[in-house]
């Protein structure tokens, strides 16, 4: 799901990675062609948390049940950067992220 902030409108956009093999995430090739500064994660590996933070995507982990709720989170500036220390160790419970 995409979500302007600013203007609050959003669309769904397919993820056609989201059953990949460990350690082979895309995450730039859902994402490309949209400009984006932040998204927010139930989930990522380090390698997908990697390639998004060299571009300059700021990663966030959701802490809500709703994309509503999410937003409002993140607007109100209550969400915080994912570090290392919080990765997916593969796909353990994590069918996909």
């Amino acid at each position: 799901m995409m979500v302007d902030t600013e203007s609050g409108a959003c669309r769904l956009i397919t993820n056609n990675n989201a059953h990949h093999a460990h350690g082979m995430c895309q995450p730039l090739a859902a994402l490309a062609g949209e400009s984006v500064d932040g998204i927010i994660v139930g989930g990522i590996g380090m390698g997908a948390l990697m390639k998004l933070q060299a571009v300059g995507i700021t990663v966030y982990r959701a802490v809500h049940p709703t994309v509503g709720e999410t937003v409002t989170a993140f607007s109100a500036g209550e969400l915080k950067p994912m570090g290392h220390d919080e990765i997916c160790s593969g796909h353990h419970g994590h069918p996909q992220h």
